[in-house]
């Protein structure tokens, strides 16, 4: 290989290499940028920025309380419940919690975004999936908004905090869609609970807070407790394709390592990208070391030309 295409071949290595450390720069500084926005974005301004959002018609037939907001995580929601028991010990806590999520959210799916977890909005919105429908009770507490499974999610992860048992009851039928519920175990006996259609809140807690069975087995009282939240057509098709879930399941676990995931790299993604970019460094120097070598031979060869040049002429100059 010639001289010339030799250092044609090792400039292109160089060139790649300099490509390579600005590649990494941008993903670091990038990195850096989305960790200070989580950062300096707190749990109370997400919530705040949540609740300014006009919830729409449709949260107007129901028991939402904007004031709720305040509850925005787990452990706000437990107190708040916990302070309600002290005042009304002779209701169950289940039938107190259950009115505190019926309150704290109006109906509609909740969903990370630009603000709050955007590298999971970025590739489910890529991929064209729903992983960014958020299953974290923490996370959905942070919006007044959230969907029959995410109310269900934060009823479970709350009761279950409270040594309760619990199972969901999923419902599923063609053509008018799905649903999820709950069943709670007490007194010996299981109860159903369903915070986000809201049936009449008064006449099961007269009715005993019945369980699934009981109300499958009244049809009549099945109607009434719906009465006004679903159409009699739609009581008919989701009840009759219940189905009853595990005892104490883990809701959704891939969602819910997907979005774990994609919040912990948001916080040391930069740490990664940095490893990462030193390893490139290593690997670039390994590139570009034969041609720094090569060019210092070459300049030792020419350092020796000129001193075998001047020894001649002094010989020359000297006969």
């Amino acid at each position: 290989m010639g001289i010339g295409l030799l250092l044609r071949h090792r400039y292109w290595n160089v060139l790649l290499a300099r490509r390579i450390h600005f590649f990494w720069a941008f993903l670091f500084l990038n990195s850096l940028a989305l960790t200070y926005s989580q950062l300096i974005l707190t749990r109370q301004q997400v919530a705040q920025f949540e609740s300014d959002l006009h919830p729409g018609v449709g949260y107007l037939k129901e028991s939402y309380d904007p004031a709720l907001a305040r509850l925005s995580s787990l452990e706000k929601l437990l107190t708040y419940t916990d302070s309600l028991q002290r005042k009304q010990p002779n209701v169950s806590y289940p039938v107190l919690l259950s009115w505190t999520i019926r309150r704290k959210f109006y109906h509609g799916f909740s969903y990370y975004d630009t603000h709050n977890n955007p590298l999971a909005s970025l590739i489910a919105r890529t991929l064209g999936s729903d992983l960014h429908a958020i299953v974290l009770p923490d996370d959905i507490l942070q919006h007044p908004n959230a969907g029959c499974s995410q109310q269900a999610i934060v009823f479970m992860a709350a009761l279950r905090q409270r040594g309760f048992t619990v199972r969901n009851v999923g419902f599923y039928e063609p053509i008018q869609g799905g649903h999820y519920a709950l069943e709670v175990l007490y007194n010996g006996s299981w109860h159903y609970f369903d915070t986000d259609f809201e049936p009449s809140f008064e006449l099961l807690n007269r009715a005993g807070r019945p369980s699934m069975g009981a109300l499958l087995a009244d049809t009549t009282f099945l109607q009434q407790v719906y009465r006004g939240r679903m159409e009699p057509q739609r009581i008919r098709a989701l009840f009759s394709s219940y189905r009853i879930g595990d005892v104490n399941p883990d809701p959704a676990p891939r969602a819910r390592l997907f979005q774990l995931t994609t919040k912990g790299l948001m916080y040391v993604g930069w740490l990664v990208i940095l490893a990462l970019w030193l390893m490139t460094t290593k690997i670039s120097v390994w590139i570009t070391a034969p041609l720094f070598k090569h060019l210092h031979i070459r300049r030792r060869a020419r350092l020796r030309v000129r001193l075998v040049l001047y020894a001649r002429k002094a010989v020359a100059l000297g006969s």
